[in-house]
């Protein structure tokens, strides 16, 4: 959505939302994380996690910000959300047919 926010206050209104989600959701992570893994294996799967999140943000400015020089922004916006799209409906797909 944030490529087609046109407006600046739309554009922040739509960031602000989803700051606003983040929190939950990571707190649903942490539980389902909890939950789910063994007690003597909780501290290697928590630093895997934190590992993975923490090298995101350098990957994706190595790769984004040479191509925000060639391409939009707004692109760039458009094809990662149509891919986290797909992303979603394959982990659906998955979760519904094949992990059951």
């Amino acid at each position: 959505m944030l490529g087609v926010a046109r407006p600046f206050l739309v554009y922040l209104a739509i960031m602000g939302i989803a700051g606003f989600f983040l929190p939950i959701i990571i707190t649903a992570q942490t539980v389902l994380i909890q939950e789910n893994v063994e007690a003597a294996l909780m501290g290697r799967v928590f630093s895997l996690v934190q590992i993975i999140t923490s090298s995101a943000m350098p990957v994706a400015i190595l790769l984004f910000g040479p191509l925000a020089d060639i391409v939009s922004v707004e692109s760039i916006l458009l094809v990662s959300g149509a891919l986290l799209v797909l992303v979603g409906i394959w982990y659906w797909l998955t979760d519904r047919y094949f992990l059951k």
